[in-house]
């Protein structure tokens, strides 16, 4: 850091990173949500909704496994991506002020809510193919949860800090 930052302005700072970090995790859950309120919508104004697609049962099948399979992969690939973005050697040349770290920090939980929603976006794409609400509940719901862990902490941007002082090693 090029300037040594009170306690308080650090406090601060992680605060607002935090707080910023929270909102982005809320608002992007509402926005599963509110994709789980439009596909029943659609379903309700189709009756009886078997997707827009005219596949066969085999490909239905074979796209419900494929788009399940990615989503299960979902979290893994955002605690993998979470844990490459915060190595202590990255934080150290990526962020020298406060003011880095707060865009450090709440990008770092943008692109992980990014990737977390994923399930919840392909639980679209199948219900808009194949008219299984099953599937857009299920796969939305497992956004969320895992949104739900991953949710931005205080114990996470603490962590952060002490990589940005230079007090951890990879």
């Amino acid at each position: 850091m090029s300037e040594e930052p009170g306690r308080e302005d650090v406090q601060q700072a992680m605060d607002k990173a935090v707080l910023t970090a929270k909102i982005i995790h809320i608002s992007i859950g509402l926005a599963v949500v509110a994709h789980l309120v439009v596909a029943y919508a659609i379903g309700k104004m189709n009756e009886p909704f078997s997707g827009f697609a005219e596949l066969p049962e085999p490909v239905k099948t074979i796209l419900r496994c494929v788009l399940w399979g990615l989503s299960a992969l979902s979290l893994p690939m955002a605690l993998f991506l979470r844990h490459m973005m915060s190595r202590p050697a990255l934080v150290q040349a990526s962020v020298r002020t406060l003011s880095q770290f707060r865009a450090f920090f709440i990008r770092n939980s943008a692109v992980t809510a990014a990737v977390l929603c994923e399930p919840a976006i392909w639980g679209f794409i199948l219900f808009l193919l194949a008219g299984r609400l099953v599937d857009l509940v299920g796969l939305g719901a497992i956004s969320l949860v895992y949104m739900a862990i991953l949710f931005p902490s205080m114990t996470r941007a603490s962590e952060l800090a002490r990589h940005m002082a230079g007090s951890d090693e990879e």
